[in-house]
């Protein structure tokens, strides 16, 4: 196990840390994933192809660097073992109620059942630490593409596939519209 980032929040860096498991698209998908900008009812700003993701487990929102705690949950996934497996979505569409910008995804009903399955994996590897438990163990898998104030109906896209061949530990800085890479653990079954 090597973290690859394991000091305390820098003095001044206040932005509290939204850290959770993660899959990454590949550089191919996700230029087809950008590309479905054009798709936008109004222009705006162009999504940023590095933080496109799909969350898998999410460890909380901490206002500090919890250190210990993170080195305790990936210690517990650091022993998972999972062949890599393909991702396919094949619609997008506005998700979620009310005011404001709301989330437009990609997803499909079939093309993430290795994502439920690493889920699971995930799931019962962080089950017996207590810091890591969550009330309920499903996902429903989905990759945010941009956020909009006009509403997209469902709309079937052409697949857009990747194999993974990893998943990734992610400390969001909330607020601030960065990611930054705290770990990574390759797919090896």
């Amino acid at each position: 196990m090597t973290l690859l980032f394991e000091d305390a929040t820098p003095a001044g860096d206040e932005a509290p840390h939204n850290l959770y498991f993660a899959l990454r698209p590949d550089a191919e998908a996700a230029r087809a994933l950008c590309a479905l900008e054009s798709l936008r009812a109004a222009p705006g700003r162009p999504m940023d192809p590095d933080r496109l993701h799909i969350s898998l487990y999410s460890l909380g929102l901490h206002r500090r660097w919890p250190r210990r705690q993170i080195v305790d949950a990936v210690q517990a996934v650091g022993s998972v073992r999972r062949t890599p497996f393909l991702v396919e979505l094949d619609r997008i569409a506005t998700w979620g109620r009310g005011l404001g910008p709301l989330p437009v995804v990609a997803w499909s009903e079939e093309g993430v059942v290795g994502v439920h399955g690493l889920h699971e994996v995930l799931h019962q590897a962080l089950a017996g630490t207590a810091d890591w438990r969550r009330r309920k163990p499903g996902i429903e898998p989905h990759l945010t593409l941009w956020r909009d104030h006009g509403r997209m109906p469902e709309t079937f896209i052409a697949p857009i596939r990747w194999r993974v061949r990893e998943f990734v530990l992610i400390d969001s800085r909330y607020g601030q519209g960065r990611h930054e890479l705290v770990d990574r653990f390759p797919l090896t079954g």
